[in-house]
């Protein structure tokens, strides 16, 4: 008997900050593996591309050495929606972060914390 596969969204690839949104995605895909005890590497890759959906696959089918596992699929992936980042522009924009007259101290701490991530700081944030 099968077992009939738990919803879960496909990732929305036209929409902005991909990168975000696809490192966030992934993460919440591989806690899904987690959960439905998932190890086995081409299981996980073939349910990386099923969940992920027609877009993606699309963009995947374009892609070299996409290899036969879950780890060479996610990081050809992670390649394409999130390239390398330019950090001084990174820096440029978490330092012209300016608390919103709407915005309470968490939400700002909050939107700095994620700011930050792209700009390669060492140590604690």
């Amino acid at each position: 008997m099968a077992a009939s596969l738990p919803i879960f969204p496909s990732f929305p690839v036209h929409e902005n900050n991909a990168e975000i949104r696809w490192r966030k995605w992934i993460s919440r895909l591989e806690n899904l593996f987690i959960g439905l005890n998932i190890k086995d590497s081409k299981r996980q890759r073939a349910l990386l591309l099923h969940y992920a959906g027609e877009d993606v696959n699309e963009v995947f089918d374009t892609l070299d050495n996409t290899g036969e596992d879950f780890a060479a699929a996610k990081h050809k992936l992670t390649a394409y929606f999130a390239p390398k980042k330019n950090t001084e522009y990174e820096i440029y924009k978490f330092r012209q972060a300016k608390q919103t007259s709407d915005e309470t101290i968490d939400s700002f701490h909050t939107r700095l914390r994620q700011l930050a991530v792209n700009c390669e700081f060492t140590g604690n944030i």
